[in-house]
């Protein structure tokens, strides 16, 4: 009889210490996930852009008294700016390490040709255009990212690097300040032109972005 209750203690206590590693490594195997979105504040948030333009050739037609002339000039330069439209954009961190940027902005305003180079100033309206950050490496100074993506604007597609400053400044704010130069001949944003004619043709992007109202999310994954 006492041998009998020794072995049901043994086979009781290996048991439980079976069942005990066996929580341990379950508890091993999985981790928390923290996700903070922020969305972009339209209200504070600013992107500036300047346009600097130089053509070796600039053929406009002038309509004056009925008649329709065609003026030729040579070695035009001029330079334009103003604010551009934030519509959307947000950022993600995932357990606080920036993972994702997305901006989301009104291109229209910095064309200063209709598709037939006839006008000096388009009233196309663009849809919005987008950027998208999905490559974002922090840089050897604090709070400084070297940021990769695409930008979209109309149908066309293209990848963009540049550094931004990215910083939170509150628990539930960040900013964003970088700047971005793009190739307007690379764009549908000066369309039908002759590329043997233009000398120089760019926008420059300066982005100060306010990100705010962070929407936290917890997930349990396998690790």
């Amino acid at each position: 009889m006492k041998t009998a209750i020794i072995i049901l203690l043994t086979a009781f206590i290996f048991s439980s210490c079976g069942s005990g590693s066996g929580k341990g490594k379950d508890k091993e195997e999985f981790s928390v996930l923290r996700t903070a979105t922020y969305q972009v504040d339209s209200a504070k948030s600013k992107v500036s852009w300047q346009r600097d333009v130089e053509n070796k050739v600039e053929n406009k037609q002038i309509n004056l008294f009925g008649a329709t002339a065609t003026v030729s000039m040579e070695n035009v330069s001029y330079t334009s700016d103003g604010i551009m439209p934030v519509l959307g954009g947000k950022l993600i961190y995932e357990n606080d390490t920036l993972t994702y940027a997305e901006l989301v902005v009104n291109f229209t305003m910095v064309r200063l040709f209709s598709k037939s180079s006839q006008q000096a100033l388009s009233t196309e309206e663009f849809p919005p255009s987008t950027l998208k950050i999905e490559k974002l490496m922090p840089d050897s100074v604090a709070g400084k990212y070297e940021l990769e993506g695409n930008l979209t604007i109309k149908e066309k597609t293209g990848a963009v690097k540049f550094t931004a400053e990215i910083i939170k400044t509150g628990e539930n704010t960040v900013t964003l300040k970088g700047s971005l130069i793009l190739q307007t001949l690379d764009w549908p944003i000066r369309e039908d032109a002759d590329p043997a004619n233009v000398k120089k043709d760019e926008i420059a992007l300066d982005l100060n972005l306010v990100f705010g109202s962070p929407e936290i999310k917890t997930d349990t994954i396998a690790k």
